[in-house]
This record gives structure tokens, sequence and C-alpha cells, in this order.
């Protein structure tokens, strides 16, 4: 089966206070998501997000205006899941995963309902300013296996970050409603490049990862087809982006 393309889109920090002068192309379900948020920080954040999600999906072609999708993100308990798309009413089965750091939010969509993919930012100054203060070491115990933590040891900011960033993306690809939990996911390093990961003590059947770097971020899209041949070894600046510079409306 050929690997499918992922559709990703990437929203710089500084557009967010255009997206926020107009919501009205946010649904009414998505309206009651956004309420939960008093922070004004993260209200910025989750509006950013759906607005480059959204116009991922018009890029693609599966709408043709902002006001004609709804993305929520909570389940009957208002706890969080798996973004949830509908365009005019009709539910879509393309897997979405939102991503954001303060510098930045980027969203990925599956080219195809077989596909499921998750996606992940990490700023590499927070993951400098984490060791700096001494919380790096409690961190890594928390986050990544024995085996892991050596291999970060070598380079603790890019290495940290690289796996911070697959972890959290293979999850959001593969998780079915369960948990985060960061060793479920394991990742061991290839000594020619590339990884090897596991998701819950299985190997992940046809992953395949994409990592770039953006405005001292980087970005990891990790996408699974089944049947599809394991890509292990796609790491450097592969990941394509568009940014969206113009106000929002």
């Amino acid at each position: 089966m050929p690997t499918e393309t992922v559709h990703t889109l990437y929203l710089p920090g500084n557009e967010w206070p255009a997206v926020g002068r107009s919501t009205t192309w946010v649904g009414a379900a998505e309206r009651a998501e956004l309420l939960m948020l008093s922070d004004e920080r993260r209200r910025n954040e989750w509006l950013a997000g759906r607005w480059v999600a959204k116009q991922l999906l018009i890029q693609a072609g599966m709408a043709e205006g902002a006001a004609d999708i709804e993305i929520c993100s909570r389940d009957v308990r208002r706890r969080g899941s798996r973004p949830r798309i509908q365009i005019a009413g009709r539910p879509v089965a393309n897997t979405l995963s939102i991503a954001h750091t303060s510098k930045g939010t980027i969203a990925a969509l599956a080219a195809c309902e077989q596909q499921s993919v998750g996606v992940d930012l990490v700023d590499l100054t927070d993951v400098a300013a984490l060791f700096a203060k001494r919380r790096g070491r409690g961190f890594a115990r928390l986050w990544f296996t024995p085996l892991e933590q050596c291999w970060i040891a070598m380079d603790r900011t890019r290495r940290t970050a690289t796996l911070w960033g697959i972890k959290e993306a293979i999850y959001k690809a593969c998780q079915l409603g369960e948990g985060w939990k960061p060793r479920d996911v394991v990742v061991w390093p290839r000594a020619g490049g590339g990884y090897r990961c596991q998701y819950r003590g299985r190997t992940i059947d046809g992953l395949q990862l994409e990592v770039g770097q953006i405005d001292g971020q980087l970005a990891v899209v990790a996408s699974v087809v089944p049947g599809a041949q394991q890509q292990t070894d796609a790491f450097g600046n592969s990941l394509q982006h568009e940014l969206i510079l113009g106000q929002a409306s």
C-alpha cells in the first residue's frame, strides 16, 4: 500500500491576535468548549488551533469556508479527546491533530480515512530552560526509559525535544481513548539513523515519521497506514509546511 500524504499547516504566534478579532467562524459546540477556558492565553491558543485546522481542511478541498466546519475535542464528560470534525453537520472520518507552543500552532490532517495522524511542536528554548533549572532530570526519569535517557544525555536539548515530540505525536496517532503515559511510547534511535518505535509494547505497523525545525521549534508528524512499509529513517528537515501570513477574517 503506498504511503499517503499528510497535509500540514503552521501559524506563527505573532499571527494569533488576528485570528481572535472575529469569531463568527466558531460554531456553537466549539464556542461551548471555548467557554471552558478562563485563561486568555489558552483561549488564544485554542482559537489559533481551530483556525489553522479549518484553513487546512479548506486547502485540502474538504470545505468551502471556516464557518461550515466544527472541530470538537471534548467528550460528553468534558474530557479531552481526539479532535472530531464535522463539515456542514456531517462527520468526517479523516483524523486531525493540533499542537502549539507560545511561538506557533501546527495542524496535521490525514489524507485518507485509513490513515491516522499525530503532530507535536516542541520549543527548543523551553527544553533548554527545563534542564537549566535542574528540573530536567526528574522530567527525563518520568518520560524516558533508561536507554532513552542515555541517548539524550549526549545532547540534552535537541535529543530531548526530538524524543518528546516523537512520543507525543505517536500517542496522538495511535491512541484509542486511553490516557497519556509517556513511557507507553518507546523509541530506539538506530546507530545509522532513524528509529524503531513501539506503542504499548507493540511495534507500530506502517509508521511514518517526519521531523522538521521552524521558529526555534521541532515539529514532529507521525502517521500510521496499516499495511504500509514502516519508514524508520525519516529524520531531518523533511517536514513540508505552509505559513498563514495574512489577516484572519
